[in-house]
């Protein structure tokens, strides 16, 4: 069994237990984690799309899959890479979270393509689909790491308090007055483009979207639009979803770039 225990007013709390049934293992040897990799996933992706038809989502979707890796770690007295490095336990369940990072995304988006999806955007997938927009601090730490990126890296997207996180949505970000302008030359991470276009839209004038979308280069970028359309889906019901609906509503009536968007935009900051 392994256990998360919390501190609350002096006492201790079981916050989550995983139960793990063991049997002998008649295998051994090592094991190579390309072919382990692929046992792996064979493993966990049944068990995951039957706790995706069920509606199971936030950590106990995640937790579901530490058993079905185990099984094929653990078949081996030990994992090794290619170059002869031992693969840890520690690794091993980073791994298990990465594999179900990369279904929950797939699932999410659908067809879409998953490789076009930057970071930051994958993680507000991620943490909307399965927590809403408030989550264990823990867990958002554990999603950012699944996706390649620290909670430091999006602190305008996410903010934490204590054992708490919040994804923050377009009415707050909207305040900030340097969202989705580019950092070091980088693109904009789809998200805060996004959040963006729906503030702007929001101020009544489609020709700023139009101007913002082809500055930062999304205007023409189907997946973008499509990313956006994964977006409001997982926030169906709520004012974010709403607003991200009614941006692609109005998708093909969209002006045409006015050509000086940045420092229309922007006051003239690039």
């Amino acid at each position: 069994m392994a256990s998360k225990i919390s501190a609350n007013e002096g006492r201790t709390m079981l916050a989550s237990s995983t139960f793990l049934n063991c049997t002998k293992r008649t295998s051994g040897g090592v094991g190579y984690f390309n072919e382990v990799r692929r046992d792996m996933i064979a493993a966990i992706q049944p068990q995951l799309a039957e706790f995706w038809e069920s509606g199971i989502r936030g950590a106990d979707f995640f937790m579901s899959a530490i058993g079905p890796g185990l099984e094929a770690y653990s078949k081996h007295d030990e994992v090794r890479r290619m170059s002869g490095e031992v693969v840890t336990v520690g690794e091993f369940l980073d791994e298990v979270r990465k594999i179900v990072m990369e279904f929950a995304l797939e699932q999410v988006l659908g067809a879409r393509s998953l490789g076009t999806v930057d970071a930051p955007t994958q993680f507000a997938l991620l943490s909307l689909w399965g927590y809403g927009s408030e989550l264990p601090s823990d867990e958002a730490r554990k999603l950012a790491q699944s996706v390649g990126i620290e909670l430091g890296e999006i602190a305008g997207l996410v903010t934490v308090k204590g054992d708490k996180a919040a994804v923050q949505g377009v009415k707050v970000r909207s305040k900030d007055k340097n969202l989705g302008l580019s950092k070091n030359g980088e693109k904009v991470p789809m998200v805060d483009a996004m959040h963006k276009a729906v503030s702007l839209l929001g101020g009544g004038s489609r020709q700023a979207v139009s101007d913002y979308l082809g500055a930062v280069g999304y205007l023409p970028e189907e997946s973008f639009w499509q990313t956006m359309q994964a977006l409001a889906e997982v926030q169906e019901g709520v004012d974010d979803g709403r607003v991200l609906h009614e941006l692609l509503t109005v998708r093909e009536n969209l002006p045409k770039p006015s050509g000086s968007a940045v420092a229309t935009l922007f006051g003239g900051q690039a």
